[in-house]
């Protein structure tokens, strides 16, 4: 019996590859081969900084699950739903977020989202106000959830906000379609956002965080009470390229101390930021 697979017989190459492979004549077998090329392209001047950082971005949510980028319970702003009016209103104002979950008898015991806007709706007529007339059905996922899968579901489903539960069905935290695209085009400020509030370290589970590789080395030493130190670069995104001997790709992983960085952005010519696990 002849157990040789034919060209005919193998999979098709994924949606990506295909479209790059006809846009860009290139001749890929590989997701690092694909990376290699792209990066090939960029120096040759057919791809802008810009769009090479997003089609990495692309290959990047294809790997990575909900839990990589969600929001943990303990940065979660979380309403009761017996609260007041007033207390609701006070809430949504201090933390000015655009959607809450709401909970009942406990944190893992949610009821459904609150729209801001729907809330702020009953000003002037507080006494109709009734929490279930505008209380949202919860869409719920699994820690393991793929962030091209999530990003395609709410799309469909017009929701922008999943809550992450973990196998005993607890909630681990949130993620918004907005945290998900940033894993495509970067950061995204809203007008309420300021440049000197960015935060440059993100947590996004314990011991799990995303670093700006332009985070300063005495921001980061501070935060996590370590030592790191270079004479030649000021960020860690210098560090790490410094350590490599070279511009790393996306994907790539460096251990220092008690820190694993992992490339997730990258252009070409630097580091734009870095996955991050502290003690494993």
């Amino acid at each position: 019996m002849n157990l040789k697979t034919s060209k005919a017989d193998k999979p098709p190459r994924p949606w990506w590859q295909r479209w790059l492979k006809q846009r860009y004549s290139l001749c890929i077998d590989s997701r690092q081969e694909l990376i290699d090329e792209l990066h090939n392209a960029h120096k040759k001047g057919l791809l802008k900084n810009d769009s090479l950082g997003m089609i990495e971005g692309v290959l990047q949510i294809e790997k990575r699950e909900a839990r990589d980028i969600m929001i943990p319970r303990s940065n979660i702003t979380f309403l009761h739903r017996d609260d007041s009016f007033e207390e609701l209103v006070k809430k949504a104002m201090q933390s000015r977020h655009s959607r809450y979950p709401v909970y009942d008898e406990n944190r893992d015991d949610f009821d459904g989202i609150l729209l801001t806007k729907d809330l702020l709706g009953y000003v002037g007529r507080e006494t109709s106000f009734d929490i279930d007339d505008i209380l949202l059905p919860a869409y719920v996922i699994p820690e393991s959830k793929q962030l091209q899968s999530l990003l395609t579901e709410f799309r469909k489903t017009r929701k922008h906000m999943a809550i992450v539960v973990n196998e005993y069905s607890s909630v681990s935290g949130i993620v918004t379609i907005e945290d998900v695209l940033e894993q495509i085009v970067g950061d995204i400020d809203d007008e309420h956002d300021f440049v000197d509030d960015k935060t440059n370290i993100k947590q996004h589970a314990e011991n799990h965080y995303t670093v700006d590789a332009l985070t300063p080395i005495e921001e980061f030493n501070a935060y996590f009470n370590a030592n790191l130190k270079n004479d030649l670069f000021d960020t860690i995104g210098g560090i790490v390229m410094n350590k490599l001997g070279r511009i790393p790709k996306q994907g790539e992983k460096l251990r220092l101390d008690n820190f694993l960085f992992q490339v997730t952005r990258s252009d070409g010519r630097r580091i734009l930021s870095l996955d991050l696990l502290v003690g494993s």
